[in-house]
């Protein structure tokens, strides 16, 4: 992509996100820790029978230390060392499950993203989704049109059962997008990466997330690219494109698995 193509699509992005503000009465500049009700767990729903390609590594945080999640990030980075010379982008995957940890929500500032000072952002996506029952338990799931075709996710996320369902399916689906930035409480100034959250999580989370709300959380972690802006930059230098650590709660398959499962739960 050209820098004019680029910057044509950051603009478009900008435009087409909508960005909720949430002001926190008496709020002083910089995080404020919040407490509140403690929300459900939420788990994924749906399941992922492949990874995609990401780009190699990400970034370090803007205050060099990774806190609880450094031992994750170093055993990541040493298991990929060996694959980077002849890297992928579309073909290798830069990603592993997080362990359990507590998070804070940053406002971002720190990593040169200031479209979520006041909150997340929240946007809609659209898409198309196979439906699946179990025939042994009854449970719903979905997947991709492309994962159907395949083959993958056939195993029910609740009991197990393999190669046992009924399906319908391509339904044309809108899902929300909730996206914000986290770090952890012993440093909650240094943003370490950015959750995405879709469908009901992203519904259920967008009234709550906030600054300063506390997290507990085990994400699914990854090499992703975004932008953010250049400091000194103008017009279509403006913003810059890197790699970063993009959130995720990953894949329903491994929702029956203690350990395994990717989760978001607002603790207060």
């Amino acid at each position: 992509m050209d820098n004019d193509a680029l910057y044509e699509r950051v603009e478009e992005m900008l435009e087409s996100t909508v960005v909720i503000n949430y002001i926190q009465e008496g709020a002083r500049r910089g995080i404020n820790r919040i407490t509140g009700e403690e929300s459900e767990i939420v788990k994924p729903k749906k399941s992922l029978g492949s990874y995609s390609g990401t780009p190699y590594d990400f970034e370090n945080p803007s205050c060099g230390s990774w806190g609880p999640l450094t031992n994750w990030v170093n055993e990541l980075r040493e298991r990929k060392s060996s694959q980077r010379s002849g890297w992928n982008n579309r073909r290798n995957h830069f990603g592993a499950l997080t362990p359990e940890l507590t998070y804070v929500v940053t406002d971002g500032r720190d990593a040169s993203d200031f479209r979520y000072v006041n909150g997340p952002q929240q946007s809609e996506g659209r898409g198309q989704e196979m439906r699946l029952r179990c025939g042994n338990c009854g449970a719903n799931w979905i997947r991709s049109v492309r994962q159907s075709a395949a083959g993958y996710g056939n195993v029910c996320p609740a009991c197990g059962m393999r190669d046992n369902f009924s399906e319908t399916g391509p339904h044309d689906i809108t899902y929300s997008i909730l996206r914000f930035p986290v770090g952890f409480p012993e440093n909650p100034n240094c943003t370490i990466g950015f959750v995405n959250l879709y469908g009901d999580a992203a519904d259920d989370f967008a009234a709550r997330i906030r600054p300063g709300v506390l997290l507990r959380a085990r994400f699914y972690g990854k090499a992703s690219r975004k932008t953010r802006q250049r400091s000194g930059g103008r017009g279509r230098r403006q913003y810059e494109q890197y790699n970063y650590l993009l959130l995720t709660l990953g894949s329903a398959a491994y929702n029956p698995q203690q350990g395994r499962s990717g989760f978001i739960q607002i603790v207060s």
